[in-house]
């Protein structure tokens, strides 16, 4: 999706789910923000600044609204967490621009090549609210992370 796969690797999603188990009922608010930390500790080559800042920053509550929203968001990759009154899911979202329809990208099949697909707006209609955007921007290639600090054993 990033033009870098090695970026956040399929290993990394697995690794998550074996450390705090899959999301029973869609993903709540609380799945994302360990996830979010997840991935801050784990290394990976996700702005954590970035991914933390909520891009919502207005009502948002139908298919409609949110076809129309992305268009003033920066060009770029967004994770998009909404749901109705007792589901909650999220998706990607591809901001294109004021010009371009945004496109979504959701159902995965990891049997499938590639694993998600594009599929139109109307696809969401069962949405009935808009929980947050978030950016999903990636650190330069160069970034280095600083070295591990050892645990002090009591």
């Amino acid at each position: 999706m990033l033009g870098r796969p090695e970026a956040l690797p399929m290993t990394m999603w697995l690794w998550f789910v074996e450390i705090h188990g899959e999301p029973a009922n869609g993903v709540t608010t609380r799945d994302m923000a360990k996830f979010f930390k997840f991935l801050r500790t784990a290394r990976c080559h996700i702005d954590a600044g970035a991914i933390t800042r909520n891009h919502l920053n207005k009502s948002t509550k139908t298919v409609q609204q949110l076809g129309i929203y992305p268009r003033g968001l920066s060009e770029g990759w967004y994770i998009v967490h909404a749901g109705e009154q007792l589901r909650e899911h999220c998706f990607a979202l591809h901001a294109q621009g004021p010009d371009v329809e945004s496109a979504v990208i959701d159902k995965f099949d990891d049997g499938a090549t590639p694993p998600c697909r594009v599929e139109p707006f109307d696809n969401l209609k069962w949405i009935r609210r808009v929980v947050s955007i978030h950016r999903v921007r990636l650190l330069p290639q160069s970034f280095e992370f600083p070295p591990e600090r050892k645990q002090r054993m009591n």
